[in-house]
Parts: structure tokens; C-alpha cells; sequence
């Protein structure tokens, strides 16, 4: 003859609300965390669309730098040919004159025209920044603007004996070493 206990039904029934009120924060939270990352998701995506942007921009951009540094390129080289061909003009009229004059004439004329176009050199290679490496008799060897060619005994040691072919720089960089021969001593 079994009793009932008001107070088992009274736990029972607290024992089923409690599991039923666990399932429903369960269901709450997994609800929260199912928008949570339905929300990450989303922003992933944005962020994965701003990135590829930036990357089509950049590509782009990469691009167009590339082409404008050959647009300069190309401009730079059309005004280089631009200043050669007239000194080839020059040379041209040069070796068209020896057909006119006599020898002596010739000579003459042959040398205005070497002149003439050596002056343009200077001036094509001014305008391009290329400047001369000013190199004395009696300077010191330096081996950033000077190559030396050849050694003599006589002289100060370490220093500059004679010029054989200037040297040319533009900016910083040196396009040309001056050749040089150097005096050194073996004293």
C-alpha cells in the first residue's frame, strides 16, 4: 500500500520544470549563438569583399603606375633621339661638304663640323643632368669616380698621373668612370 508523498509530487513536478526551463535557456542559447555567428559571417563576407576590392584596386593601380612609367620612358627616349639626330644631321652634312671643297677646304669644314656636333653632345647630355667628373693632374685616386688604366713609378703615390678619357656623372651615379693612370710608388 504505497503512499503518496505530496512532497515527491511537489519535486517531481520542480524537477520537471526545471529540466523544462534548462531546454528552453538551451534552446535560447544556441538560438544567441546561431545569430552570433550568422552575424560573424556576414561580416567575414564584407570583410572578404572589401579585401578582394582593395586587391583589384591595388592590381590596378600597379597597373597604371607600370604604364606611366613607360609612357615617361618612351617620352624620355623620343627627346634623347631627338638631340642624336640632329648631331647625326650634322655629321651627315659633314661628310657631304668633303664632296664640294677642295683638301684643304675640306679639312676646314670637316672640323667646324666635328666642333659643331661635339657642342651638341654637351648640351644633349646637360639637358639629360649628365655632367663631367672634373679630374686633375695631381688629384688623389678615387676609385667610386676614377678607373685607373695603368700605373707610372713617378709622382705622389695614390694620385692621378694623367687623364686618359674623362668620366661623366649624373645625380649620384657615375655613367662613366674617369680613366685615369695613376702614379705609385713602390718605395
Amino acid at each position: 500500500m504505497a503512499k503518496t508523498n505530496s512532497r515527491g509530487k511537489q519535486k517531481s513536478k520542480k524537477s520537471k520544470d526545471n529540466t523544462q526551463q534548462n531546454t528552453v535557456d538551451f534552446e535560447q542559447e544556441i538560438q544567441d549563438l546561431t545569430a552570433t555567428v550568422e552575424k560573424l559571417e556576414a561580416e567575414k563576407d564584407g570583410m572578404e569583399t572589401k579585401m578582394k576590392k582593395a586587391l583589384a584596386d591595388y592590381m590596378n593601380l600597379e597597373k597604371n603606375i607600370d604604364k606611366r612609367i613607360e609612357l615617361r620612358l618612351d617620352e624620355m627616349k623620343l627627346k634623347v633621339a631627338r638631340y642624336l639626330l640632329d648631331i647625326m644631321d650634322d655629321l651627315y652634312y659633314g661628310m657631304e661638304t668633303g664632296k664640294e671643297f677642295n683638301a684643304d677646304e675640306c679639312v676646314t669644314a670637316w672640323m667646324e663640323g666635328i666642333r659643331n656636333s661635339y657642342e651638341k653632345m654637351q648640351k644633349t647630355l646637360e639637358v639629360l643632368g649628365v655632367e663631367i667628373i672634373e679630374v686633375n693632374v695631381g688629384d688623389n685616386f678615387d676609385s667610386s669616380t676614377h678607373e685607373a688604366i695603368g700605373t707610372v713609378s713617378e709622382g705622389k703615390n695614390g694620385t692621378i698621373h694623367e687623364v686618359v678619357q674623362p668620366g661623366y656623372i649624373m645625380g649620384e651615379n657615375v655613367v662613366r668612370p674617369a680613366r685615369v693612370v695613376v702614379s705609385q710608388n713602390n718605395k
